[in-house]
């Protein structure tokens, strides 16, 4: 991680890391939750907030569109907020529950990457100005998953806090070692080849639904995942699904 100096940083500071670093960072929230395996159902977000920071997400209404925040205090404590009308769709639905859990890892991801800053600018107790300063289309995971996987590491279409929790969320929902340890499980698969044997056989749809449920997230979050973890074959991949 490297501190710049920002006229578009908080409080003029900016904070870049490299996509290793947020990876590395991820996953050493993951494996000290304790899930350390490939599991079915995939990450328990929820967990892993509990045991790194030890809060619980607060589902309050945030308003139309807005679907979370975190928010630091002066003492270094943090507090997410999700949604209440998201957190009673999600009881009932697949989507929602998909979008949830996306949320939660984004979030996740604001207090992984970005309590430094405030604990440096202690008058800044809040990841945003206000609740409605949140950007709500990089809150829906099939919103913010292909800016996110696609823009690049040194383009910020968005808020570079943004991008820095998608590429947190993506990497804590579909952990690298994960994904490649699945598709090695997949009838089909070879490693010489990749993915390419399947996607002949079965078609990429196949491959994307059934990552999609062993890791409980949206279809277009792994299909926009498989592209960035660079695996054989993930142009044709792209290319098939669009």
């Amino acid at each position: 991680m490297r501190t710049i100096k920002s006229k578009g940083g908080i409080n003029g500071v900016r904070l870049w890391f490299t996509l290793d670093e947020i990876e590395a960072t991820m996953g050493g929230l993951r494996v000290r939750s304790g899930q350390d395996q490939l599991r079915r159902g995939g990450v328990d977000v929820e967990r892993v907030l509990k045991s790194e920071f030890g809060i619980e997400a607060d589902y309050q209404d945030l308003g139309d569109g807005v679907l979370g925040a975190t928010h630091f205090a002066e003492s270094g404590e943090l507090a997410v907020v999700i949604s209440a009308q998201l957190g009673e769709e999600a009881e009932v639905d697949t989507v929602a529950w998909r979008r949830l859990r996306s949320t939660l890892a984004h979030e996740c991801g604001h207090c992984a990457l970005h309590r430094t800053l405030f604990q440096m600018n202690r008058d800044q107790t809040t990841m945003f100005e206000s609740v409605d300063a949140i950007d709500k289309h990089l809150c829906r995971s099939a919103d913010i998953c292909p800016e996110m996987e696609h823009s690049g590491a040194h383009e910020f279409s968005k808020s570079w806090t943004e991008y820095q929790a998608n590429q947190a969320m993506s990497q804590l929902l579909l952990p690298r070692e994960w994904v490649l340890e699945f598709m090695e499980q997949l009838e089909g698969y070879d490693s010489h080849n990749g993915l390419g044997t399947i996607i002949a056989v079965k078609g990429v749809n196949y491959v994307i639904e059934r990552v999609a449920e062993a890791f409980d997230v949206s279809k277009q979050m792994v299909h926009y995942r498989l592209s960035s973890l660079g695996l054989s074959s993930s142009t044709r991949l792209l290319q098939d699904n669009d």
